[in-house]
């Protein structure tokens, strides 16, 4: 499956016939240290004796182990259970958000807060399930949640009404607008991140002209981004898909936000 990672090695079933080797040789030993000749005319009572402890051992050993992987599938399938959950909460999370003409920085940051708050449930957890085919399924959703609901929304977010719901007139944002644009042509901004440009220099000019009073906190987009645009996370996440998750280019307005209000969120971000 195109979602799932390589199982990696592991050596121990490998450590489990060494011991069970070691064990044998030293029964072995045991009964017959002197090396007398007896050594080498071995009873029949004393090998049987010998199987049947090992048979013992070995039934003891499997139902140890079945016992464990039971209760381990057990825990798999309940930590698979929730990450859908909390996917299912994302998605009605995304939908909250306010777009177009109704897009508002109170709304982003409730928003913004709430679904930073799911990522980080949802990271836990799915640091905890073995890699296999459960895991690439929890990808699967995980990555379907992101490009069919949070990305649609996050270019959906617009700033002239976010604005003027603080301060400002329409003209006076037409012109910033423009002026920005005309900077991010001149500064050859790649198209992927030309709208974030235009939205960080308009809103940095409100910012520093005082036209708005509206506050982000480093609290309120930290988890976002940690958990839905940070690589060390989401290149799990987005294990068998060929995109990266470049906050610039998926959620314009986010980024501009984070780096008009001077939120330095990647300083305290988990190294790669």
């Amino acid at each position: 499956m195109i979602y799932e990672k390589k199982e990696e090695s592991s050596t121990k079933y490998v450590l489990g016939v060494a011991l069970l080797a070691c064990f044998l040789v030293a029964e072995y030993f045991y009964l017959y240290v002197d090396f007398s000749k007896e050594f080498w005319v071995v009873k029949f009572v004393d090998v049987a004796n010998v199987i049947a402890q090992f048979a013992t051992a070995g039934a003891f050993y499997l139902g140890f182990h079945q016992y464990h992987r039971n209760k381990r599938v057990e825990r798999q399938a309940v930590i698979v259970l929730e990450c859908k959950n909390l996917i299912l909460k994302m998605v009605a999370a995304s939908k909250e958000f306010d777009v177009g003409e109704n897009t508002s920085f109170s709304n982003i940051k409730y928003c913004c807060t709430k679904l930073g708050n799911l990522g980080s449930d949802f990271d836990v957890l799915f640091a905890a399930l073995d890699e296999g085919i459960q895991k690439a399924i929890v990808r699967m959703h995980w990555q379907e949640m992101y490009f069919n609901e949070l990305q649609h929304v996050m270019q959906g977010l617009e700033l002239r009404p976010a604005l003027s719901a603080t301060a400002g007139e329409k003209l006076y944002y037409l012109l910033i607008r423009d002026d920005a644009r005309k900077k991010a042509e001149a500064e050859n901004i790649l198209e992927g991140f030309f709208n974030y440009f235009v939205l960080k220099e308009v809103l940095a000019h409100y910012l520093e002209s005082e036209l708005l009073d509206f506050t982000f906190e480093f609290s309120d987009l930290y988890f976002f981004f940690l958990f839905f645009f940070e690589s060390k996370h989401t290149n799990d996440y987005m294990y068998g898909s060929m995109s990266r998750l470049d906050i610039r280019a998926r959620a314009p307005m986010i980024a501009a936000i984070k780096d008009a209000y001077k939120i330095d969120i990647e300083r305290f971000a988990p190294k790669k």
